[in-house]
C-alpha cells in the first residue's frame, strides 16, 4: 500500500472517530442538557439526531415521562378531633424545566422524590388536621387531595418540576 493512500485512509478513520464522538440522540421521551466544561450551554427538548463538540462537550438526558414516587410506608396524621390517621400517599410529578432541575437537586431523581415527598408530608399534615376523618375519607377528599397538590405545586416548581396528582 502507498504511503499517500495510508494517509488518506487514516485521515478517514480519525474523521469518522471525531464525526461520530461529535453526535447524539435525543429520545422523545428524553430532554438532555449539553455540558461545557461543566456549564450548562443549552437544553435540547426535541427529539432528534443533535451535535456537540467533540472531547470538550457532554450530555445528560432526563426522562420527561410522568413519575410516581410513593411513600415508603404510612405516615401517621391527627385530624382535627385528635384521631389518629394511617395514610399512604404518592405522588405523580415530571420534569418541566431541566436547567432548574439539574440546578436545584442536582439532576437526581432521588433528591427530587425526598423534596417532594417532605412537601406532602408537610402539606398533608397541615390540610389533615383541619379536617375531620369523615371530610378526609369520603366528604372532602377530592378537595383535599387538590389541595395538596396545588400547594406542593408551589415549592416542585423551584425544582423545575410539576405535580400532576396527590393521593
Amino acid at each position: 500500500m502507498k504511503p499517500l493512500t495510508a494517509n488518506i485512509l487514516l485521515a478517514i478513520v480519525v474523521l469518522l472517530f471525531l464525526a461520530s464522538m461529535s453526535l447524539f440522540v435525543v429520545d422523545q421521551r428524553q430532554t438532555a442538557i449539553v455540558f461545557e466544561l461543566g456549564k450548562i450551554v443549552r437544553v435540547e427538548t426535541q427529539p432528534g439526531i443533535k451535535w456537540k463538540l467533540p472531547l470538550v462537550q457532554s450530555v445528560r438526558y432526563f426522562d420527561n415521562r410522568i413519575q410516581t414516587v410513593d411513600a415508603t410506608q404510612p405516615e401517621r396524621f391527627l385530624t382535627s378531633e385528635k384521631k389518629n390517621l394511617m395514610v399512604d400517599a404518592f405522588v405523580k410529578w415530571r420534569i418541566i424545566d431541566p436547567r432548574q432541575y439539574y440546578n436545584s437537586v442536582g439532576g437526581s431523581e432521588t433528591n427530587a422524590q425526598i423534596r417532594l415527598m417532605k412537601r406532602v408530608n408537610e402539606v398533608m399534615r397541615d390540610e389533615i388536621g383541619t379536617h375531620t376523618i369523615h371530610d378526609v375519607v369520603s366528604a372532602q377528599r377530592e378537595q383535599i387531595m387538590t389541595a395538596l397538590r396545588d400547594q406542593t405545586n408551589a415549592d416542585a416548581k423551584k425544582i423545575g418540576v410539576v405535580v400532576l396528582d396527590v393521593r
